[in-house]
């Protein structure tokens, strides 16, 4: 009959309908984009205090060695004759790095022929060197100052480097618990160390500052 209504389905009924498991999804320990944030600040963090730690001891050294001959610590004194001079870069004929003459020492002994001394300088100019390691380098105040503020500036980059790799470890533990408890523990404000730390690297920002103005000064009163 036409006004007899058929029963309906029920829903989930027949083989097009038929009910499956979602298929499971594999993720890597990367496929999250917070895991992936926090591995991405923990990277960063350590090339940071991989940088550092190269600058506090390479830096460093260079500028301890400079500031020895510069302060007339180390190496034989005496005056350098410049007597030629050149650069590095074949593409730059012009920038002239270093130069070389015949050094003679205040204590009267041999000459020394074809002694190097980085920088450039006049031809015919007589220097006052030390002489030690193969090479002449600069004396005098100025150049000392400025050596002073290149190892002053090197000297908090030591603790710099450690404060960063704390803090890449605590980025690598993400947001768990123990990740927010060392990020948190690193910071000034609950961390007295790195607070007085932050305090010292900053006054030695400004003795490095103001030696390179010295010695900026002393370069300038010397030409």
């Amino acid at each position: 009959m036409s006004g007899t209504k058929r029963p309906a389905k029920r829903a989930g009924r027949g083989r097009g309908a038929r009910p499956g498991r979602a298929a499971a999804t594999r993720t890597g320990p990367f496929d999250n984009p917070d895991r992936r944030s926090w591995a991405l600040a923990c990277a960063l963090l350590l090339l940071a205090a991989l940088g550092v730690a190269v600058f506090a001891v390479q830096g460093g050294r260079t500028a301890a060695t400079s500031f020895r001959y510069a302060a007339g610590l180390t190496g034989r004194p005496g005056a350098l004759t410049v007597e030629r001079c050149w650069g590095d870069d074949s593409a730059k004929p012009g920038l002239i790095t270093s130069c070389a003459g015949t050094f003679r020492p205040d204590d009267g002994r041999t000459p020394v022929r074809d002694a190097a001394l980085a920088g450039r300088h006049d031809i015919g100019a007589v220097l006052p060197v030390r002489y030690g390691g193969g090479a002449c380098h600069p004396e005098g105040f100025g150049d000392a100052s400025g050596d002073l503020a290149g190892l002053l500036a090197a000297l908090p980059a030591g603790p710099l480097g450690l404060w960063l790799l704390g803090m890449a470890v605590g980025a690598g533990f993400g947001d768990a618990p123990a990740g927010r408890r060392i990020r948190a523990g690193l910071l000034p404000r609950n961390n007295r160390a790195v607070r007085y730390g932050l305090w010292a690297a900053l006054g030695c920002a400004v003795a490095a500052g103001g030696c390179l103005l010295v010695g900026v000064a002393g370069w300038v009163a010397s030409l």
